[in-house]
């Protein structure tokens, strides 16, 4: 399943703000933050891997680059075990519910 990601356009910036099941949905997200002078936003359509049923949760894996200290997105994700995987060690994980871009939630892997 695809969706779409709308993701800071800045380079080093926040990652994902929100994820949409249309590009409609993403285009008026994006639109209303950009309209409130907060974020520079881009869209990206992005495969959900993994065994996805609308409408549970899902996860962007971001992927933790030493040398430029800072968070990557890796991609969106059905399942957190299979995100946990793609993020690593030091990686970490958002977790999303599809059109609600206010319920996002942080989740950090542990490096030990």
């Amino acid at each position: 399943m695809d969706a779409y990601a709308v993701c800071d356009a800045m380079i080093f910036g926040k990652g994902v703000f929100g994820v949409f099941s249309t590009i409609e949905k993403a285009l008026h997200f994006k639109s209303e933050a950009e309209k409130e002078g907060r974020h520079v936003c881009e869209i990206k359509q992005l495969t959900i891997t993994g065994p996805y049923e609308f409408p549970g949760n899902i996860f962007a894996a971001y992927i933790y680059d030493l040398l430029y200290d800072i968070y990557t997105l890796d991609g969106l994700y059905a399942k957190f075990e299979i995100a946990s995987d793609a993020a690593g060690k030091r990686g970490l994980i958002d977790e999303f519910i599809i059109d609600i871009p206010g319920k996002k939630k942080v989740i950090i892997n542990d490096p030990s």
